[in-house]
């Protein structure tokens, strides 16, 4: 995840180098990553905080048996979802920086 991080502040100092820092498809290639780490961020911490409580096992809540934290994983299309959402937002970000639309 930090990588990926250091590689944006790069691509921004690039695009701010070219002068394409406030390009319409570069403004929208920042909505998207904005709104897709929320989304994955509330999507995500609600299915993965619980899990891994339950695997520490914490004060408020004990340790999750093996047979429990299986049927919760499985019972959940969570991931599915999360999938989803960083495949069309890649999909997204790839659509505009090869078309550079504007």
């Amino acid at each position: 995840m930090y990588l990926g991080l250091l590689l944006g502040i790069g691509g921004l100092g690039s695009a701010a180098s070219t002068g394409l820092l406030l390009a319409p498809w570069a403004l929208a290639s920042y909505a998207v990553v904005v709104v897709t780490l929320i989304a994955m961020w509330a999507m995500g911490a609600g299915f993965c905080y619980p899990l891994r409580e339950g695997l520490e096992g914490t004060d408020k809540t004990p340790r999750l048996e093996d047979a429990e934290l299986h049927a919760r994983i499985a019972g959940s299309r969570r991931p599915e979802a999360l999938a989803a959402v960083r495949l069309t937002s890649l999909t997204v970000l790839v659509v505009l920086m090869a078309l550079k639309p504007g």
